[in-house]
């Protein structure tokens, strides 16, 4: 999981909650600072983070570029701050990348060791092709 905070001082990791000139939430990520996103009430500002959280990921996945690490949740929210819980297919890609990233072993060095192609490497990091559940078909796309 990631804080995600509502918009106030970005050099606190926790802040107070604010409404904009608009009445809806702004929530940050101080993990991601190109993560803002905004909700009419709490639960759909958490479901907008949720969602850009997932794109950073994604981006930053796609440009090589390193993954923060989640942290545990420990205590009780404070005021003003919001905890995420990413889906978990995106928790584990995000996992992944952080052991391979430690250990040393690239996208491609993967493909030998597991004898695939580096395309069914790629497809099991990218966080751009996670199964979707088909509302009221039962099954996955």
């Amino acid at each position: 999981m990631w804080k995600a905070n509502p918009r106030g001082k970005r050099e606190k990791a926790h802040t107070q909650s604010t409404r904009d000139d608009n009445d809806t939430l702004q929530v940050t990520c101080p993990a991601f600072p190109e993560v803002t996103t905004f909700g009419a009430d709490e639960r759909e500002a958490v479901a907008h983070a949720v969602s850009a959280i997932e794109e950073a990921i994604a981006v930053r996945i796609s440009d090589g570029d390193p993954l923060p690490r989640p942290v545990a949740r420990l205590a009780a929210p404070r005021r003003g701050e919001l905890w995420v819980r990413l889906p978990l297919l995106t928790a584990l890609k995000v996992e992944l990348v952080i052991a391979l990233s430690d250990a040393g072993i690239t996208r491609a060095e993967l493909a030998r060791r597991l004898g695939w192609h580096r395309e069914q490497v790629d497809r099991l990091i990218s966080s751009r092709s996670c199964l979707k559940a088909r509302p009221g078909r039962g099954g996955f796309r």
